[in-house]
């Protein structure tokens, strides 16, 4: 039986890149409509992916600065 929408998770992922470069991940899921989402992706570096790209769409969307 599937979980009730709405329940969340949390996924920890190491991922190497190359022989002593490691980073630890956490993906922040939900299950919704069925299936599992990404709702966030933090690391040491990044506290919320989400409010970043957030935070640059607004700045990308605001009024074009003129010359």
């Amino acid at each position: 039986m599937p979980p009730p929408t709405g329940t969340t998770s949390t996924a920890k992922v190491k991922l190497g890149f190359g022989p002593r470069i490691w980073q630890e991940l956490d993906f922040d899921l939900v299950y919704e409509d069925g299936h599992w989402r990404v709702h966030d992706i933090k690391t040491g570096d990044l506290p919320s992916a989400r409010e970043s790209l957030q935070h640059y769409i607004k700045e990308m969307s605001g009024p074009a600065k003129k010359p």
